[in-house]
């Protein structure tokens, strides 16, 4: 079931990237030299909720001003996950042109973070499972997105 969606201009990106990273000021001029151009994003949660399944998926997609830059900004984006601390880098199948898969767990919840990229897109996919590893959803859900 769609939980919420929406769009977020280049501030508000720019704002979530700071606070991940914790350098102030650091994300606008990048996404400004990538040539970003716009964000949407959903947000799914289960009809039924279970003990062991995936609970949460979502799907951010950023356009940039081409595959180059898309390609910077997958870096720099997973990067600060990383920076955020607790994630570690797991292997997935090949999904688009380039994908990285951040793995983490909190409080006995597993997260994943995909980011792919296709072409001049970069599409955040972020799962989480209370018990389990929801790493399958994630993938089937950038599989059934990503352009052809």
């Amino acid at each position: 079931m769609v939980a919420n969606e929406g769009d977020r201009n280049e501030g508000a990106v720019a704002e979530s990237l700071d606070l991940s990273t914790g350098v102030v000021g650091e994300a606008q001029p990048l996404l400004a030299e990538w040539g970003w151009e716009e964000n949407v994003f959903r947000e799914f949660t289960p009809v039924e909720e279970t003990a062991d399944g995936t609970n949460f998926l979502s799907v951010s997609v950023h356009r940039f001003r081409d595959a180059d830059a898309a390609d910077a900004a997958l870096a720099y984006f997973s990067d600060a996950v990383l920076v955020s601390g607790g994630a570690e880098d797991v292997e997935v199948e090949p999904l688009g042109d380039e994908v990285r898969a951040l793995q983490s767990s909190e409080g006995g919840v597993t997260n994943l973070i995909l980011y792919v990229r296709s072409g001049p897109f970069l599409f955040r996919i972020g799962s989480s499972s209370p018990a389990g590893d929801p790493t399958a959803d994630a993938v089937a859900l950038a599989q059934s997105i990503l352009p052809s």
